[in-house]
């Protein structure tokens, strides 16, 4: 018997297909900026890695380092630390010290930037809140009028009911209940005029 594929009734919805996509457009694109990253990270520290050689190989000369005084021992550790170090790793380092949550520079510059351009336009923020404001109270003002509107409707509307339940209950008229000016008449006018009549 034929299994039928989970995935065919996933991948039926445009929405998750979309979602699908656009998610992984995201991670190509962002891949291919970190390979990027790497490879001129790679090529400076590959030129930062021949110049600690070169430095190393000084190091090795008597001369030199009697020539550098005191202070040659850190500037030639240094030198051979890094002299021996791969150079991948350090790029691999250096790409993802510049890896952040929010792209290429770091979350704080980013808020900072926002807050710069927030108080260096304040007035332009005041309004802008001002007309978000008028705007929701616009908003709920016109759906309280619509819901009031309603309910006004409605209650007309169930008051009519009530009226009209209310004649279909009374008992029909005799015409000896009308009076002379075509009104009913009250319960003692129409039982005299009841003996009147018989």
């Amino acid at each position: 018997m034929n299994r039928p594929n989970p995935l065919d009734k996933f991948w039926a919805s445009p929405a998750k297909t979309f979602v699908v996509f656009f998610l992984l457009l995201n991670l190509a694109f962002f891949s291919l900026d970190r390979l990027l990253i790497l490879y001129s990270s790679y090529l400076a520290e590959s030129v930062l890695h021949d110049n600690d050689k070169f430095v190393y190989e000084l190091c090795l000369n008597e001369t030199i380092r009697a020539n550098l005084g005191v202070e040659y021992r850190e500037f030639c550790e240094k030198a051979e630390v890094a002299a021996g170090s791969w150079v991948l790793l350090r790029a691999l380092k250096r790409m993802i010290s510049r890896t952040y949550l929010c792209g290429d520079t770091p979350c704080i510059d980013v808020l900072e930037r926002v807050l710069e351009i927030v108080t260096r336009s304040m007035a332009w923020t005041m309004a802008a809140f001002f007309a978000g404001v008028v705007f929701v109270l616009g908003v709920g003002l016109w759906w309280c009028s619509r819901v009031s509107t309603a309910r006004t409707k409605h209650s007309t509307v169930r008051q009519n009911t009530v009226d009209v339940e209310s004649f279909v209950r009374e008992e029909p008229m005799m015409i000896y209940q009308i009076a002379d000016d075509g009104r009913a008449s009250s319960s003692s006018t129409s039982a005299s005029n009841k003996q009147k009549v018989l």
